[in-house]
C-alpha cells in the first residue's frame, strides 16, 4: 500500500498554530507549563487535539469529527501518544474513521508541550486515525514512524527530524515519508 494514498496535501500543515482564534493570548501562551493547572495543561492538549481532527477532515475519511475528537480524547487520556524527541503521534482506532488517515503538522519553535515523556516540546505531529476493523496499515505507519525517530543519531543533524522540519511544501513531507513507509 502507498502512504499518498491516506495523506494528501490539505492533511499537512508546514506551520500548525492550534491557538490561533483559540481565546488564549499570547501572554497566556507564554507562561510556563508548570505555572498552569493540570486542567488548563488538558484544555491546551485538547486544543490541539481538536486542530489535528480538522486536519485530517478534508480526507472525507471520517465519519463524524466531533465523535473522533471524542475517542481521540479519550484515548489520550489513557496514555500520552508524544514519544519524545520532539515527535507526537496522536491516534486512535475508531468507528468514526471510513478507513485509514494520516496526517503531519510541524509546529514553528519552539514547539508545544503535549506532555511527552522527555519533558522537550512537541514540533512534529502525526495524527493517524483508523476504523477498528482495518487497522494493519496503521499499525505498519505507527511502527516504522516511531523505529525512525528512535534510531536517529542523538544530535538530530541530517536525520528525518531534521528534514521534516526543513521542509517547505507539503509535497516534500510526502515524498520524504514516502520513501520511508512504502
Amino acid at each position: 500500500m502507498r502512504l499518498t494514498r491516506y495523506v494528501k496535501e490539505e492533511n499537512v500543515d508546514l506551520a500548525f498554530d492550534p491557538f490561533a482564534g483559540s481565546g488564549i493570548t499570547p501572554e497566556e501562551l507564554e507562561l510556563e507549563i508548570e505555572e498552569l493547572s493540570p486542567r488548563q495543561r488538558w484544555q491546551r492538549k485538547e486544543i490541539i487535539l481538536e486542530r489535528l481532527v480538522e486536519l485530517l477532515e478534508p480526507s472525507g475519511r471520517i465519519t463524524n469529527p466531533r465523535k473522533c475528537l471524542t475517542d481521540l480524547r479519550n484515548r489520550e487520556a489513557k496514555a500520552s501518544t508524544a514519544m519524545g524527541l520532539g515527535i507526537a503521534m496522536p491516534h486512535v482506532r475508531t468507528a468514526q474513521a471510513k478507513d485509514f488517515v494520516f496526517g503531519v503538522a510541524i509546529v514553528p519553535e519552539p514547539g508545544l508541550w503535549f506532555d511527552a515523556i522527555d519533558d522537550m516540546p512537541v514540533r512534529i505531529f502525526f495524527p493517524m486515525v483508523a476504523p477498528t476493523y482495518k487497522d494493519r496499515y496503521y499499525r505498519k505507519v505507527e511502527k516504522e514512524l516511531a523505529e525512525a525517530f528512535l534510531r536517529e543519531p542523538d544530535d538530530f543533524e541530517g536525520g528525518l527530524r531534521e528534514q521534516l522540519l526543513a521542509c517547505e511544501e507539503p509535497g516534500e513531507v510526502i515524498y520524504l515519508l514516502s520513501s520511508l513507509l512504502d
